[in-house]
């Protein structure tokens, strides 16, 4: 990884942001104008619930990610958006991080985001930082995106994994049956106590209204000692909103 000599400033968008916006989407390949970044920037201002964060080094944006907290427990990471010229240098990281930060300090435990399937660059990124797979994309399918999930402090899969440290990960390849619905799964499997917890994603109507998704988590399945049982029963009951 490259280093820069000044600290990066992770911070809400402003007025005067507006143009750095529009360079920045313009490098990536993005269309963005003046118009649209202002009002990008007035909607981010008024809301209470959907924030767009810039990584600032040295007056100028170098990065932007926009958070949208509209439901607890859940929250969810959109565009995170980096200067070619930042590369390498952390500067995603710490949106993200500051994300995550931001959505657990407010209730909002469980985090989400989308991300293409395909880009191996893009998994080894979100895993370093704790995100998992929790719906496994189809690249050839109009809306192929890999969903990926970040349990936080106070959730019962968090909770889980520091009373089962070498709790083993899988995740479906495709829906299963569970209570007669068909869900994605997310299991976890202690190898010394036996212990495990399986937890079901349901691909509820989101944005765009049409062929949007926004996966809820639609039910639990724990098999525990009886010594654990007050843990799955208790503290991490909230990760259970839809």
């Amino acid at each position: 990884m490259k280093y820069m000599a000044n600290p990066i400033r992770i911070r809400e968008v402003g007025r005067r942001d507006a143009e750095d916006l529009v360079e920045l989407y313009t490098l990536v390949g993005w269309r963005l104008d003046i118009e649209h970044a202002t009002r990008v920037i007035e909607r981010s201002m008024r809301s209470g619930y959907s924030k767009v964060l810039v990584a600032d080094l040295d007056g100028k944006v170098v990065g932007k990610v926009t958070l949208d907290t509209v439901f607890q427990p859940y929250a969810e990471i959109v565009n995170v958006v980096v200067h070619p010229d930042y590369w390498g240098m952390g500067v995603g990281s710490e949106l993200v991080r500051e994300c995550i930060r931001r959505a657990v300090e407010t209730g909002h435990n469980v985090v989400y985001l989308m991300c293409d399937p395909l880009n191996r660059g893009l998994h080894r990124f979100y895993a370093k930082l704790g995100f998992l797979p929790g719906i496994l994309g189809d690249p050839s399918g109009p809306r192929g995106d890999v969903w990926l999930y970040d349990f936080g402090e106070g959730s019962l899969v968090r909770e889980f994994l520091c009373e089962h440290p070498f709790a083993e990960f899988r995740v479906s390849g495709g829906t299963k049956s569970f209570h007669v619905l068909s869900l994605y799964s997310m299991s976890w499997r202690d190898p010394v106590s036996g212990d495990s917890l399986e937890v079901f994603i349901g691909k509820q109507p989101g944005q765009p209204l049409e062929g949007g998704t926004m996966p809820r988590i639609s039910g639990v399945r724990a098999r525990t000692r009886p010594s654990q049982r007050g843990l799955l029963n208790g503290r991490g009951g909230q990760v259970l909103g839809r």
